[in-house]
This record gives structure tokens, C-alpha cells and sequence, in this order.
């Protein structure tokens, strides 16, 4: 028996019709699409309940919301893949945070949280992204003034030095300069192993040259 509450209709417990109890995999499912005004509301009405079944006929049968969002993105932003998962995400959220309405009301709930749900995970990657340019344009302004320096003072350059010269705190030069001499470090690492690889006679590796290079030379 269909209970109505506040204008918005509910399910109660014996009365729930056969596509609300329905699991959205059962071969006999019918598309939600293609069910009466009057069970859909059924269905969305068991959602805002809290019925699992009811709440997975709802994410299946409304994809198609998330592919839309997706299609608007522009084309500098994360890779479709994610941005569907971000979405679908969204979708999920969206239908398992509806407090219940009509399909119309549903579906502006689920495209505002499946639009809201991208949109966070672009501004994280855009904000990933800055960081990441941010800390390379660092590294490299301290890599210049280290180098100004050494030239300048016949010798490597205090943290204090260096925070004077590029208007720095010590304690921002001192974190750059181990991540700076940590990536030094790593590329040196990674140089041995190249040149330690072992090559088949006559082959020194790549930009390498043999004995018998040198004797042409």
C-alpha cells in the first residue's frame, strides 16, 4: 500500500510491487524507462527509503546522466575514464541522498551531484597540476641562485645565503635544497645503473663509445 508523507509518495512493507523488490540484474527487469509513472514513483519512492534494489534500478537505469556530463567536459581535463568513475560516483551519492520527489526532481538532484562530483575531482587535478609546475619552477629558481652563488663565493652557499638571495625563509630554502639534492641524487642513482647495464661485446650502450670507435678516432 502506497503511504503519501509532506506530498511525497512512500512504500510500505507488503504492498511494494514487483519491479521496486525487482534486482536490477534479474533478467526479467523490465527498463525503467519503459515502466508506468506509477511504478517508477514506486521505485524512486523505495530509494529514498533505502532500498538497495530499488537504489541500483535507479544508478542503472540513469548512466546515460553521467555520459552526458562527461561529453561537456572540455578536453584539457582529466581522462574520460576518470571523469566517468568521478561522475558515476556523483550519480550514487546523489541517489542515495535524495530525500525522495518526482522523476523530474530526481533527475536535477542526480545531474547537479554528478556535475558538482566532476567538477571537484578537475579542481583537484587542476590544483595537483599547479603544485606540481609551482615546484619545478621552485627547484629551478634555487638550482640558479645555488649556482650564482658558488661562482660568486668560491664555495657552496649557506641556507641563509641562499634565502637572501631569493627572498625566501630558511626554512622554505632549507626544505628545497633537499628536495633538489634528493632529485640530484636520484638521476645519479639512475645514471650508474644505466652505464653498469651489460651490453654484448662490442656494443658499449647507447652514446657509449668501444675500443675499436676510439682507434678509428
Amino acid at each position: 500500500m502506497n503511504v503519501v508523507a509532506f506530498g511525497r509518495p512512500r512504500v510500505s512493507g507488503p504492498g511494494k510491487s514487483s519491479a521496486v523488490s525487482q534486482s536490477p540484474h534479474s533478467p526479467n527487469a523490465p527498463a525503467f524507462a519503459s515502466l508506468s509513472p506509477t511504478e517508477q514513483a514506486e521505485i524512486i519512492a523505495a530509494a529514498a527509503e533505502g532500498n538497495p534494489n530499488a537504489r541500483s534500478r535507479l544508478v542503472t537505469a540513469h548512466l546515460s546522466w553521467v555520459s552526458a556530463a562527461v561529453g561537456e567536459q572540455p578536453e584539457d581535463t582529466l581522462a574520460p575514464d576518470d571523469l566517468y568513475q568521478e561522475g558515476l560516483l556523483g550519480l550514487v551519492e546523489a541517489i542515495a541522498a535524495f530525500p525522495g520527489g518526482t522523476a523530474q526532481e530526481l533527475e536535477a538532484f542526480c545531474r547537479l551531484h554528478i556535475a558538482a562530483s566532476i567538477d571537484r575531482a578537475r579542481n583537484a587535478e587542476a590544483a595537483a597540476r599547479q603544485e606540481a609546475r609551482e615546484a619545478v619552477e621552485s627547484a629551478e629558481q634555487y638550482e640558479r641562485a645555488e649556482i650564482f652563488l658558488a661562482r660568486e663565493l668560491g664555495r657552496m652557499p649557506t641556507d641563509r645565503e641562499l634565502a637572501a638571495k631569493l627572498e625566501w625563509t630558511e626554512h622554505r630554502t632549507g626544505e628545497m635544497r633537499q628536495m633538489v639534492h634528493e632529485a640530484r641524487r636520484r638521476h645519479d642513482e639512475e645514471m650508474v645503473e644505466l652505464l653498469e647495464v651489460d651490453y654484448p661485446e662490442g656494443d658499449a650502450g647507447p652514446g657509449r663509445a668501444t675500443a675499436a670507435d676510439l682507434e678509428l678516432s
